[in-house]
């Protein structure tokens, strides 16, 4: 089984908590969430330069060091970027890991924003783009009820578990029995 109904079925046999509704976003998705809140401003810790003309869509990722606004356009760009493939940059020490702690980063950053903001009208610009089970009423009705929250109460997390490479490949191998206490912990289940 592969995609949401795959990851809905993951999720159930790890945690044993059945997922009733979601959300993905793609490309197009994530600019459009990003310039409905007029970008997000990050603190870029190096200039991320690295490119894949192989990529899907073709990757270009030339982002100077320093605090900036990252638009839609280079959302996508900064979330992805991991190292470089050019002499004289530099990539995150802790590679995916790294790249992890940023993602975090800009998404608390974007969540601190979109709460400022009118939030219907960013869900109302969004959603032609995302692929959920939520009714567009929902996703609004949602969108009204976090009036009054704080990103400062957002929490990440990283799933358990260490990496390995296979046949050149790097991997995240989540540890099953750990990610059920750390899911358990967060939902305060006993």
């Amino acid at each position: 089984v592969k995609g949401i109904d795959g990851l809905k079925e993951t999720i159930l046999s790890v945690t044993g908590i059945k997922i009733d509704k979601y959300v993905t976003i793609d490309y197009d998705g994530l600019r459009a969430a990003v310039d409905a809140v007029g970008g997000v401003e990050v603190d870029v810790p190096f200039h991320m330069r690295y490119t894949d003309p192989y990529s899907d869509p073709p990757l270009d990722i030339n982002i100077p060091e320093g605090k900036q606004i990252i638009d839609g356009d280079n959302a996508m760009e900064f979330l992805r970027f991991r190292k470089t493939n050019y002499k004289g940059y530099s990539g995150y020490a802790e590679g995916d890991l790294g790249r992890i702690e940023a993602q975090q980063g800009f998404v608390k950053a974007a969540i601190k924003k979109a709460l400022s903001f009118r939030l219907p009208k960013v869900v109302s610009e969004v959603y032609p783009y995302v692929e959920t089970d939520f009714s567009l009423a929902e996703a609004s009705s949602l969108a009204v009820s976090s009036v009054g929250l704080s990103a400062d109460n957002v929490n990440f997390h990283t799933l358990p578990g260490t990496t390995k490479t296979l046949n050149g490949i790097s991997f995240y191998i989540m540890n099953a029995a750990e990610t059920k206490d750390l899911v358990y912990e967060i939902l305060d289940i006993k």
